[in-house]
């Protein structure tokens, strides 16, 4: 049984409070079709509001059995309009968009099964309508499609505000003759200003005038049983559908919305995942040059960090412990020490252009072949395919001729005791280069034209065996003019100059000016590096670390602040959403209201308008990601063809996903003030638009 006692409510009108509501004390049985009549203004539809859930009263108690409504909290409001009490309102209040069927299904809150659906809508004689939009309706089926979604609950109570007040007088009668019908099995209130229908399909009449009841006499119903509010199942299927007829029913002005963010979005991905496609090139490129470019420790000053002056001097304790680290995969001892090697046409190399092989495999055959014993050396070209002017002199070598006539030509080494001749107590330098060659200590051959395939060291030059200058220094340390130097004193070149630099010059126990180090795989490389940082006496480069850490940072800050405007341009985009949200809740006031009447709860409007965000946010995402795939393919083509690295564009999909969040986090973010005020509407302002 229905039961309202002393309910008063007034409404401020121009700062003057006027009743519209006075004490209104009423019974309802639990069925029969009850009538409400009064003139416009006098507060039936304020009370049918107040019965429903829709509106609050200023004073008294509703009773539903052994629920007292009035005490309801929100939560429960949004129950009790869900499964105890339907509403039929005057012009309908439809959502004009959607079909008869998705209109009646959004206020369905539990699980029904087809055949009861087709049964309701059969009844309703609107079955052949079921997939027509409402605003394609007459106004008696517009008002047959609102009782059946009144209907579709099975509530317990249907509340009917001027359910004839648009139609015509056929349409009228055939309205209230099926409210009479359903009002054998549950509990009818209408209200009407229609005397006539009032008094020949109503059980019972109640007249309201300045707020009071007048006849109002309802005979109480003995049998109440007492009941339970069951939080009912929840059908969110129809709010997705509503959703998507929302974004398509504005259609052109979503999608512009979406191109807007999609334009940060483009930018995110490229960048990101240009700069990890461009991360993995580097690392691939460090596993690729990790056994061809050293890590080299040499004498000289080394400028710190905090502007000291560090001094290395490579001793005989330093090789010792260079010998103890085993992932060393070989060293290259580079010595300032004398070299003369003369060519077949007695000429003297100039020393800049002499270089130990590192044996890496670094090196491109044009002619020939490789070095396979310690008596052979290389020419080396530069990456212009040339050789340098002095090492052209040297033999007698035209620039249109072909380098592969070098290959066979002859060089000869020339120890101490060849070089220098002694007069007197000092050593002159021998510079007849013929008897030089003829008289020389170790004959060369060259057997093979190479380029290096990854730069290391640019320009042309001879490369010789490392065991080379090793029987060079073992033969000139047992020479006559280091015997002399190291039993006298005087000056045995004719000018002073420290001895055991001299000595070390001239081949006697010389310890190397440099050393470059190499190893197999970065996992090694690490483990040298640190083992050499712990000897604190020496610093050591590592060029190309340095070089492609350098490049990392730079492409890292490039990226960071491209990502960072990128970001602030889908900030500026999404405002666009904050901004069309807050437009879409001033639209769909009346959807809130109608919503919000058929039971759903804030939570439910807000997943609806954040839904509706979400999936504009999917759209520009999804319009991202292909304009993305349309530009890959010629924009590798385009930097492949500039900077000589392919696939650098190939999308990461870890990144889209990471950037997809993002994206509709940052969406959420923005348009949470909007969606959380559309919630909180007050459902009887939404509904009259007031």
């Amino acid at each position: 049984m229905l039961k309202l006692k002393n309910i008063c409510k007034t409404y401020r009108i121009d700062k003057n409070k006027q009743t519209i509501l006075d004490n209104i004390t009423l019974n309802f049985k639990n069925k029969g079709l009850i009538f409400i009549l009064g003139a416009s203004g006098s507060g039936k539809s304020t009370l049918l509001n107040i019965i429903g859930g829709n509106l609050k009263c200023d004073n008294g108690d509703i009773y539903f059995n052994n629920l007292c409504i009035t005490k309801f909290k929100d939560k429960e409001l949004d129950i009790y309009r869900r499964s105890i009490v339907s509403t039929i309102f005057q012009d309908y209040n439809l959502i004009e968009y959607l079909t008869v069927l998705d209109n009646i299904l959004i206020g369905c809150h539990k699980t029904i099964s087809k055949e009861e659906i087709k049964l309701l809508l059969k009844k309703l004689n609107i079955y052949a309508k079921k997939n027509i939009t409402v605003n394609k309706l007459s106004g008696g089926e517009k008002q047959r499609v609102a009782i059946a979604r009144a209907l579709i609950n099975d509530s317990k109570i249907l509340l009917a505000d001027e359910p004839t007040g648009a139609l015509d007088s056929k349409n009228s009668h055939a309205v209230m003759a099926l409210l009479k019908q359903i009002s054998k099995n549950k509990l009818v209130i209408v209200v009407t200003h229609n005397k006539p229908l009032a008094y020949k399909y109503g059980d019972h009449i109640i007249t309201i005038k300045d707020g009071k009841c007048r006849d109002s006499k309802v005979n109480d119903d003995d049998y109440s049983v007492p009941i339970t509010l069951n939080n009912k199942h929840r059908n969110f299927i129809p709010l997705f559908k509503l959703a998507l007829k929302a974004l398509t029913n504005k259609l052109l002005r979503n999608l512009v919305t979406a191109l807007a963010i999609s334009i940060g979005i483009i930018s995110i991905i490229l960048i990101t995942n240009i700069y990890s496609n461009f991360n993995k090139e580097l690392n691939s490129l460090e596993k690729r040059l990790v056994n061809i470019f050293p890590i080299m420790v040499k004498n000289g000053e080394y400028k710190l960090a905090n502007n000291k002056v560090h001094i290395n001097k490579i001793d005989n304790d330093y090789l010792d412990y260079l010998k103890q680290i085993k992932e060393i995969a070989h060293i290259n001892y580079n010595y300032d020490i004398l070299f003369p090697v003369i060519t077949d046409s007695y000429q003297l190399i100039p020393n800049t252009y002499l270089e130990i092989n590192p044996n890496n495999n670094n090196y491109h055959i044009l002619y020939g072949r490789t070095i396979i014993s310690n008596h052979e050396v290389l020419i080396k070209v530069d990456q212009f395919n040339s050789i340098g002017n002095d090492l052209m002199v040297a033999f007698n070598y035209k620039e249109d001729n072909d380098y592969e006539d070098l290959i066979g030509r002859k060089l000869r080494v020339i120890s101490n005791n060849k070089y220098f001749t002694k007069q007197d107590n000092y050593y002159l330098v021998n510079n007849d280069y013929e008897k030089l060659y003829e008289n020389g200590f170790i004959e060369l051959i060259i057997v093979g034209i190479v380029k290096e395939q990854e730069v290391v060291n640019d320009g042309s030059s001879i490369i010789y065996s490392e065991s080379l200058i090793e029987e060079l220094i073992t033969e000139n340390s047992n020479s006559n003019i280091v015997k002399d130097l190291l039993s006298n004193n005087y000056k045995v070149l004719g000018f002073t100059n420290d001895k055991s630099i001299l000595l070390s010059y001239l081949g006697y126990q010389p310890l190397p000016c440099s050393i470059n180090i190499y190893v197999d795989n970065l996992k090694n490389k690490k483990i040298v590096s640190d083992k050499l940082a712990q000897y604190k006496e020496l610093i050591y480069e590592d060029t190309m670390s340095s070089s492609i850490e350098i490049v990392r940072k730079f492409i890292l800050t490039v990226s960071g602040v491209l990502i960072t405007f990128s970001l602030l341009a889908i900030i500026v985009s999404s405002l666009m959403i904050a901004i069309l949200t807050s437009i879409r809740v001033l639209e769909s006031k009346k959807e809130i209201g109608i919503l919000k009447s058929l039971g759903y709860t804030k939570k439910n409007i807000r997943f609806l308008f954040n839904l509706e965000n979400m999936l504009i946010g999917l759209l520009s995402f999804t319009v991202s990601v292909i304009i993305v795939f349309i530009l890959v393919k010629p924009g590798n083509n385009l930097i492949d063809k500039y900077i000589g690295i392919d696939n650098l564009l190939n999308l990461n999909y870890h990144y889209l996903i990471v950037i997809l969040i993002v994206n509709l986090l940052i969406i959420k973010i923005v348009s949470t003030i909007p969606v959380i005020r559309a919630s909180k509407l007050d459902t009887v302002s939404c509904i009259y638009g007031k």
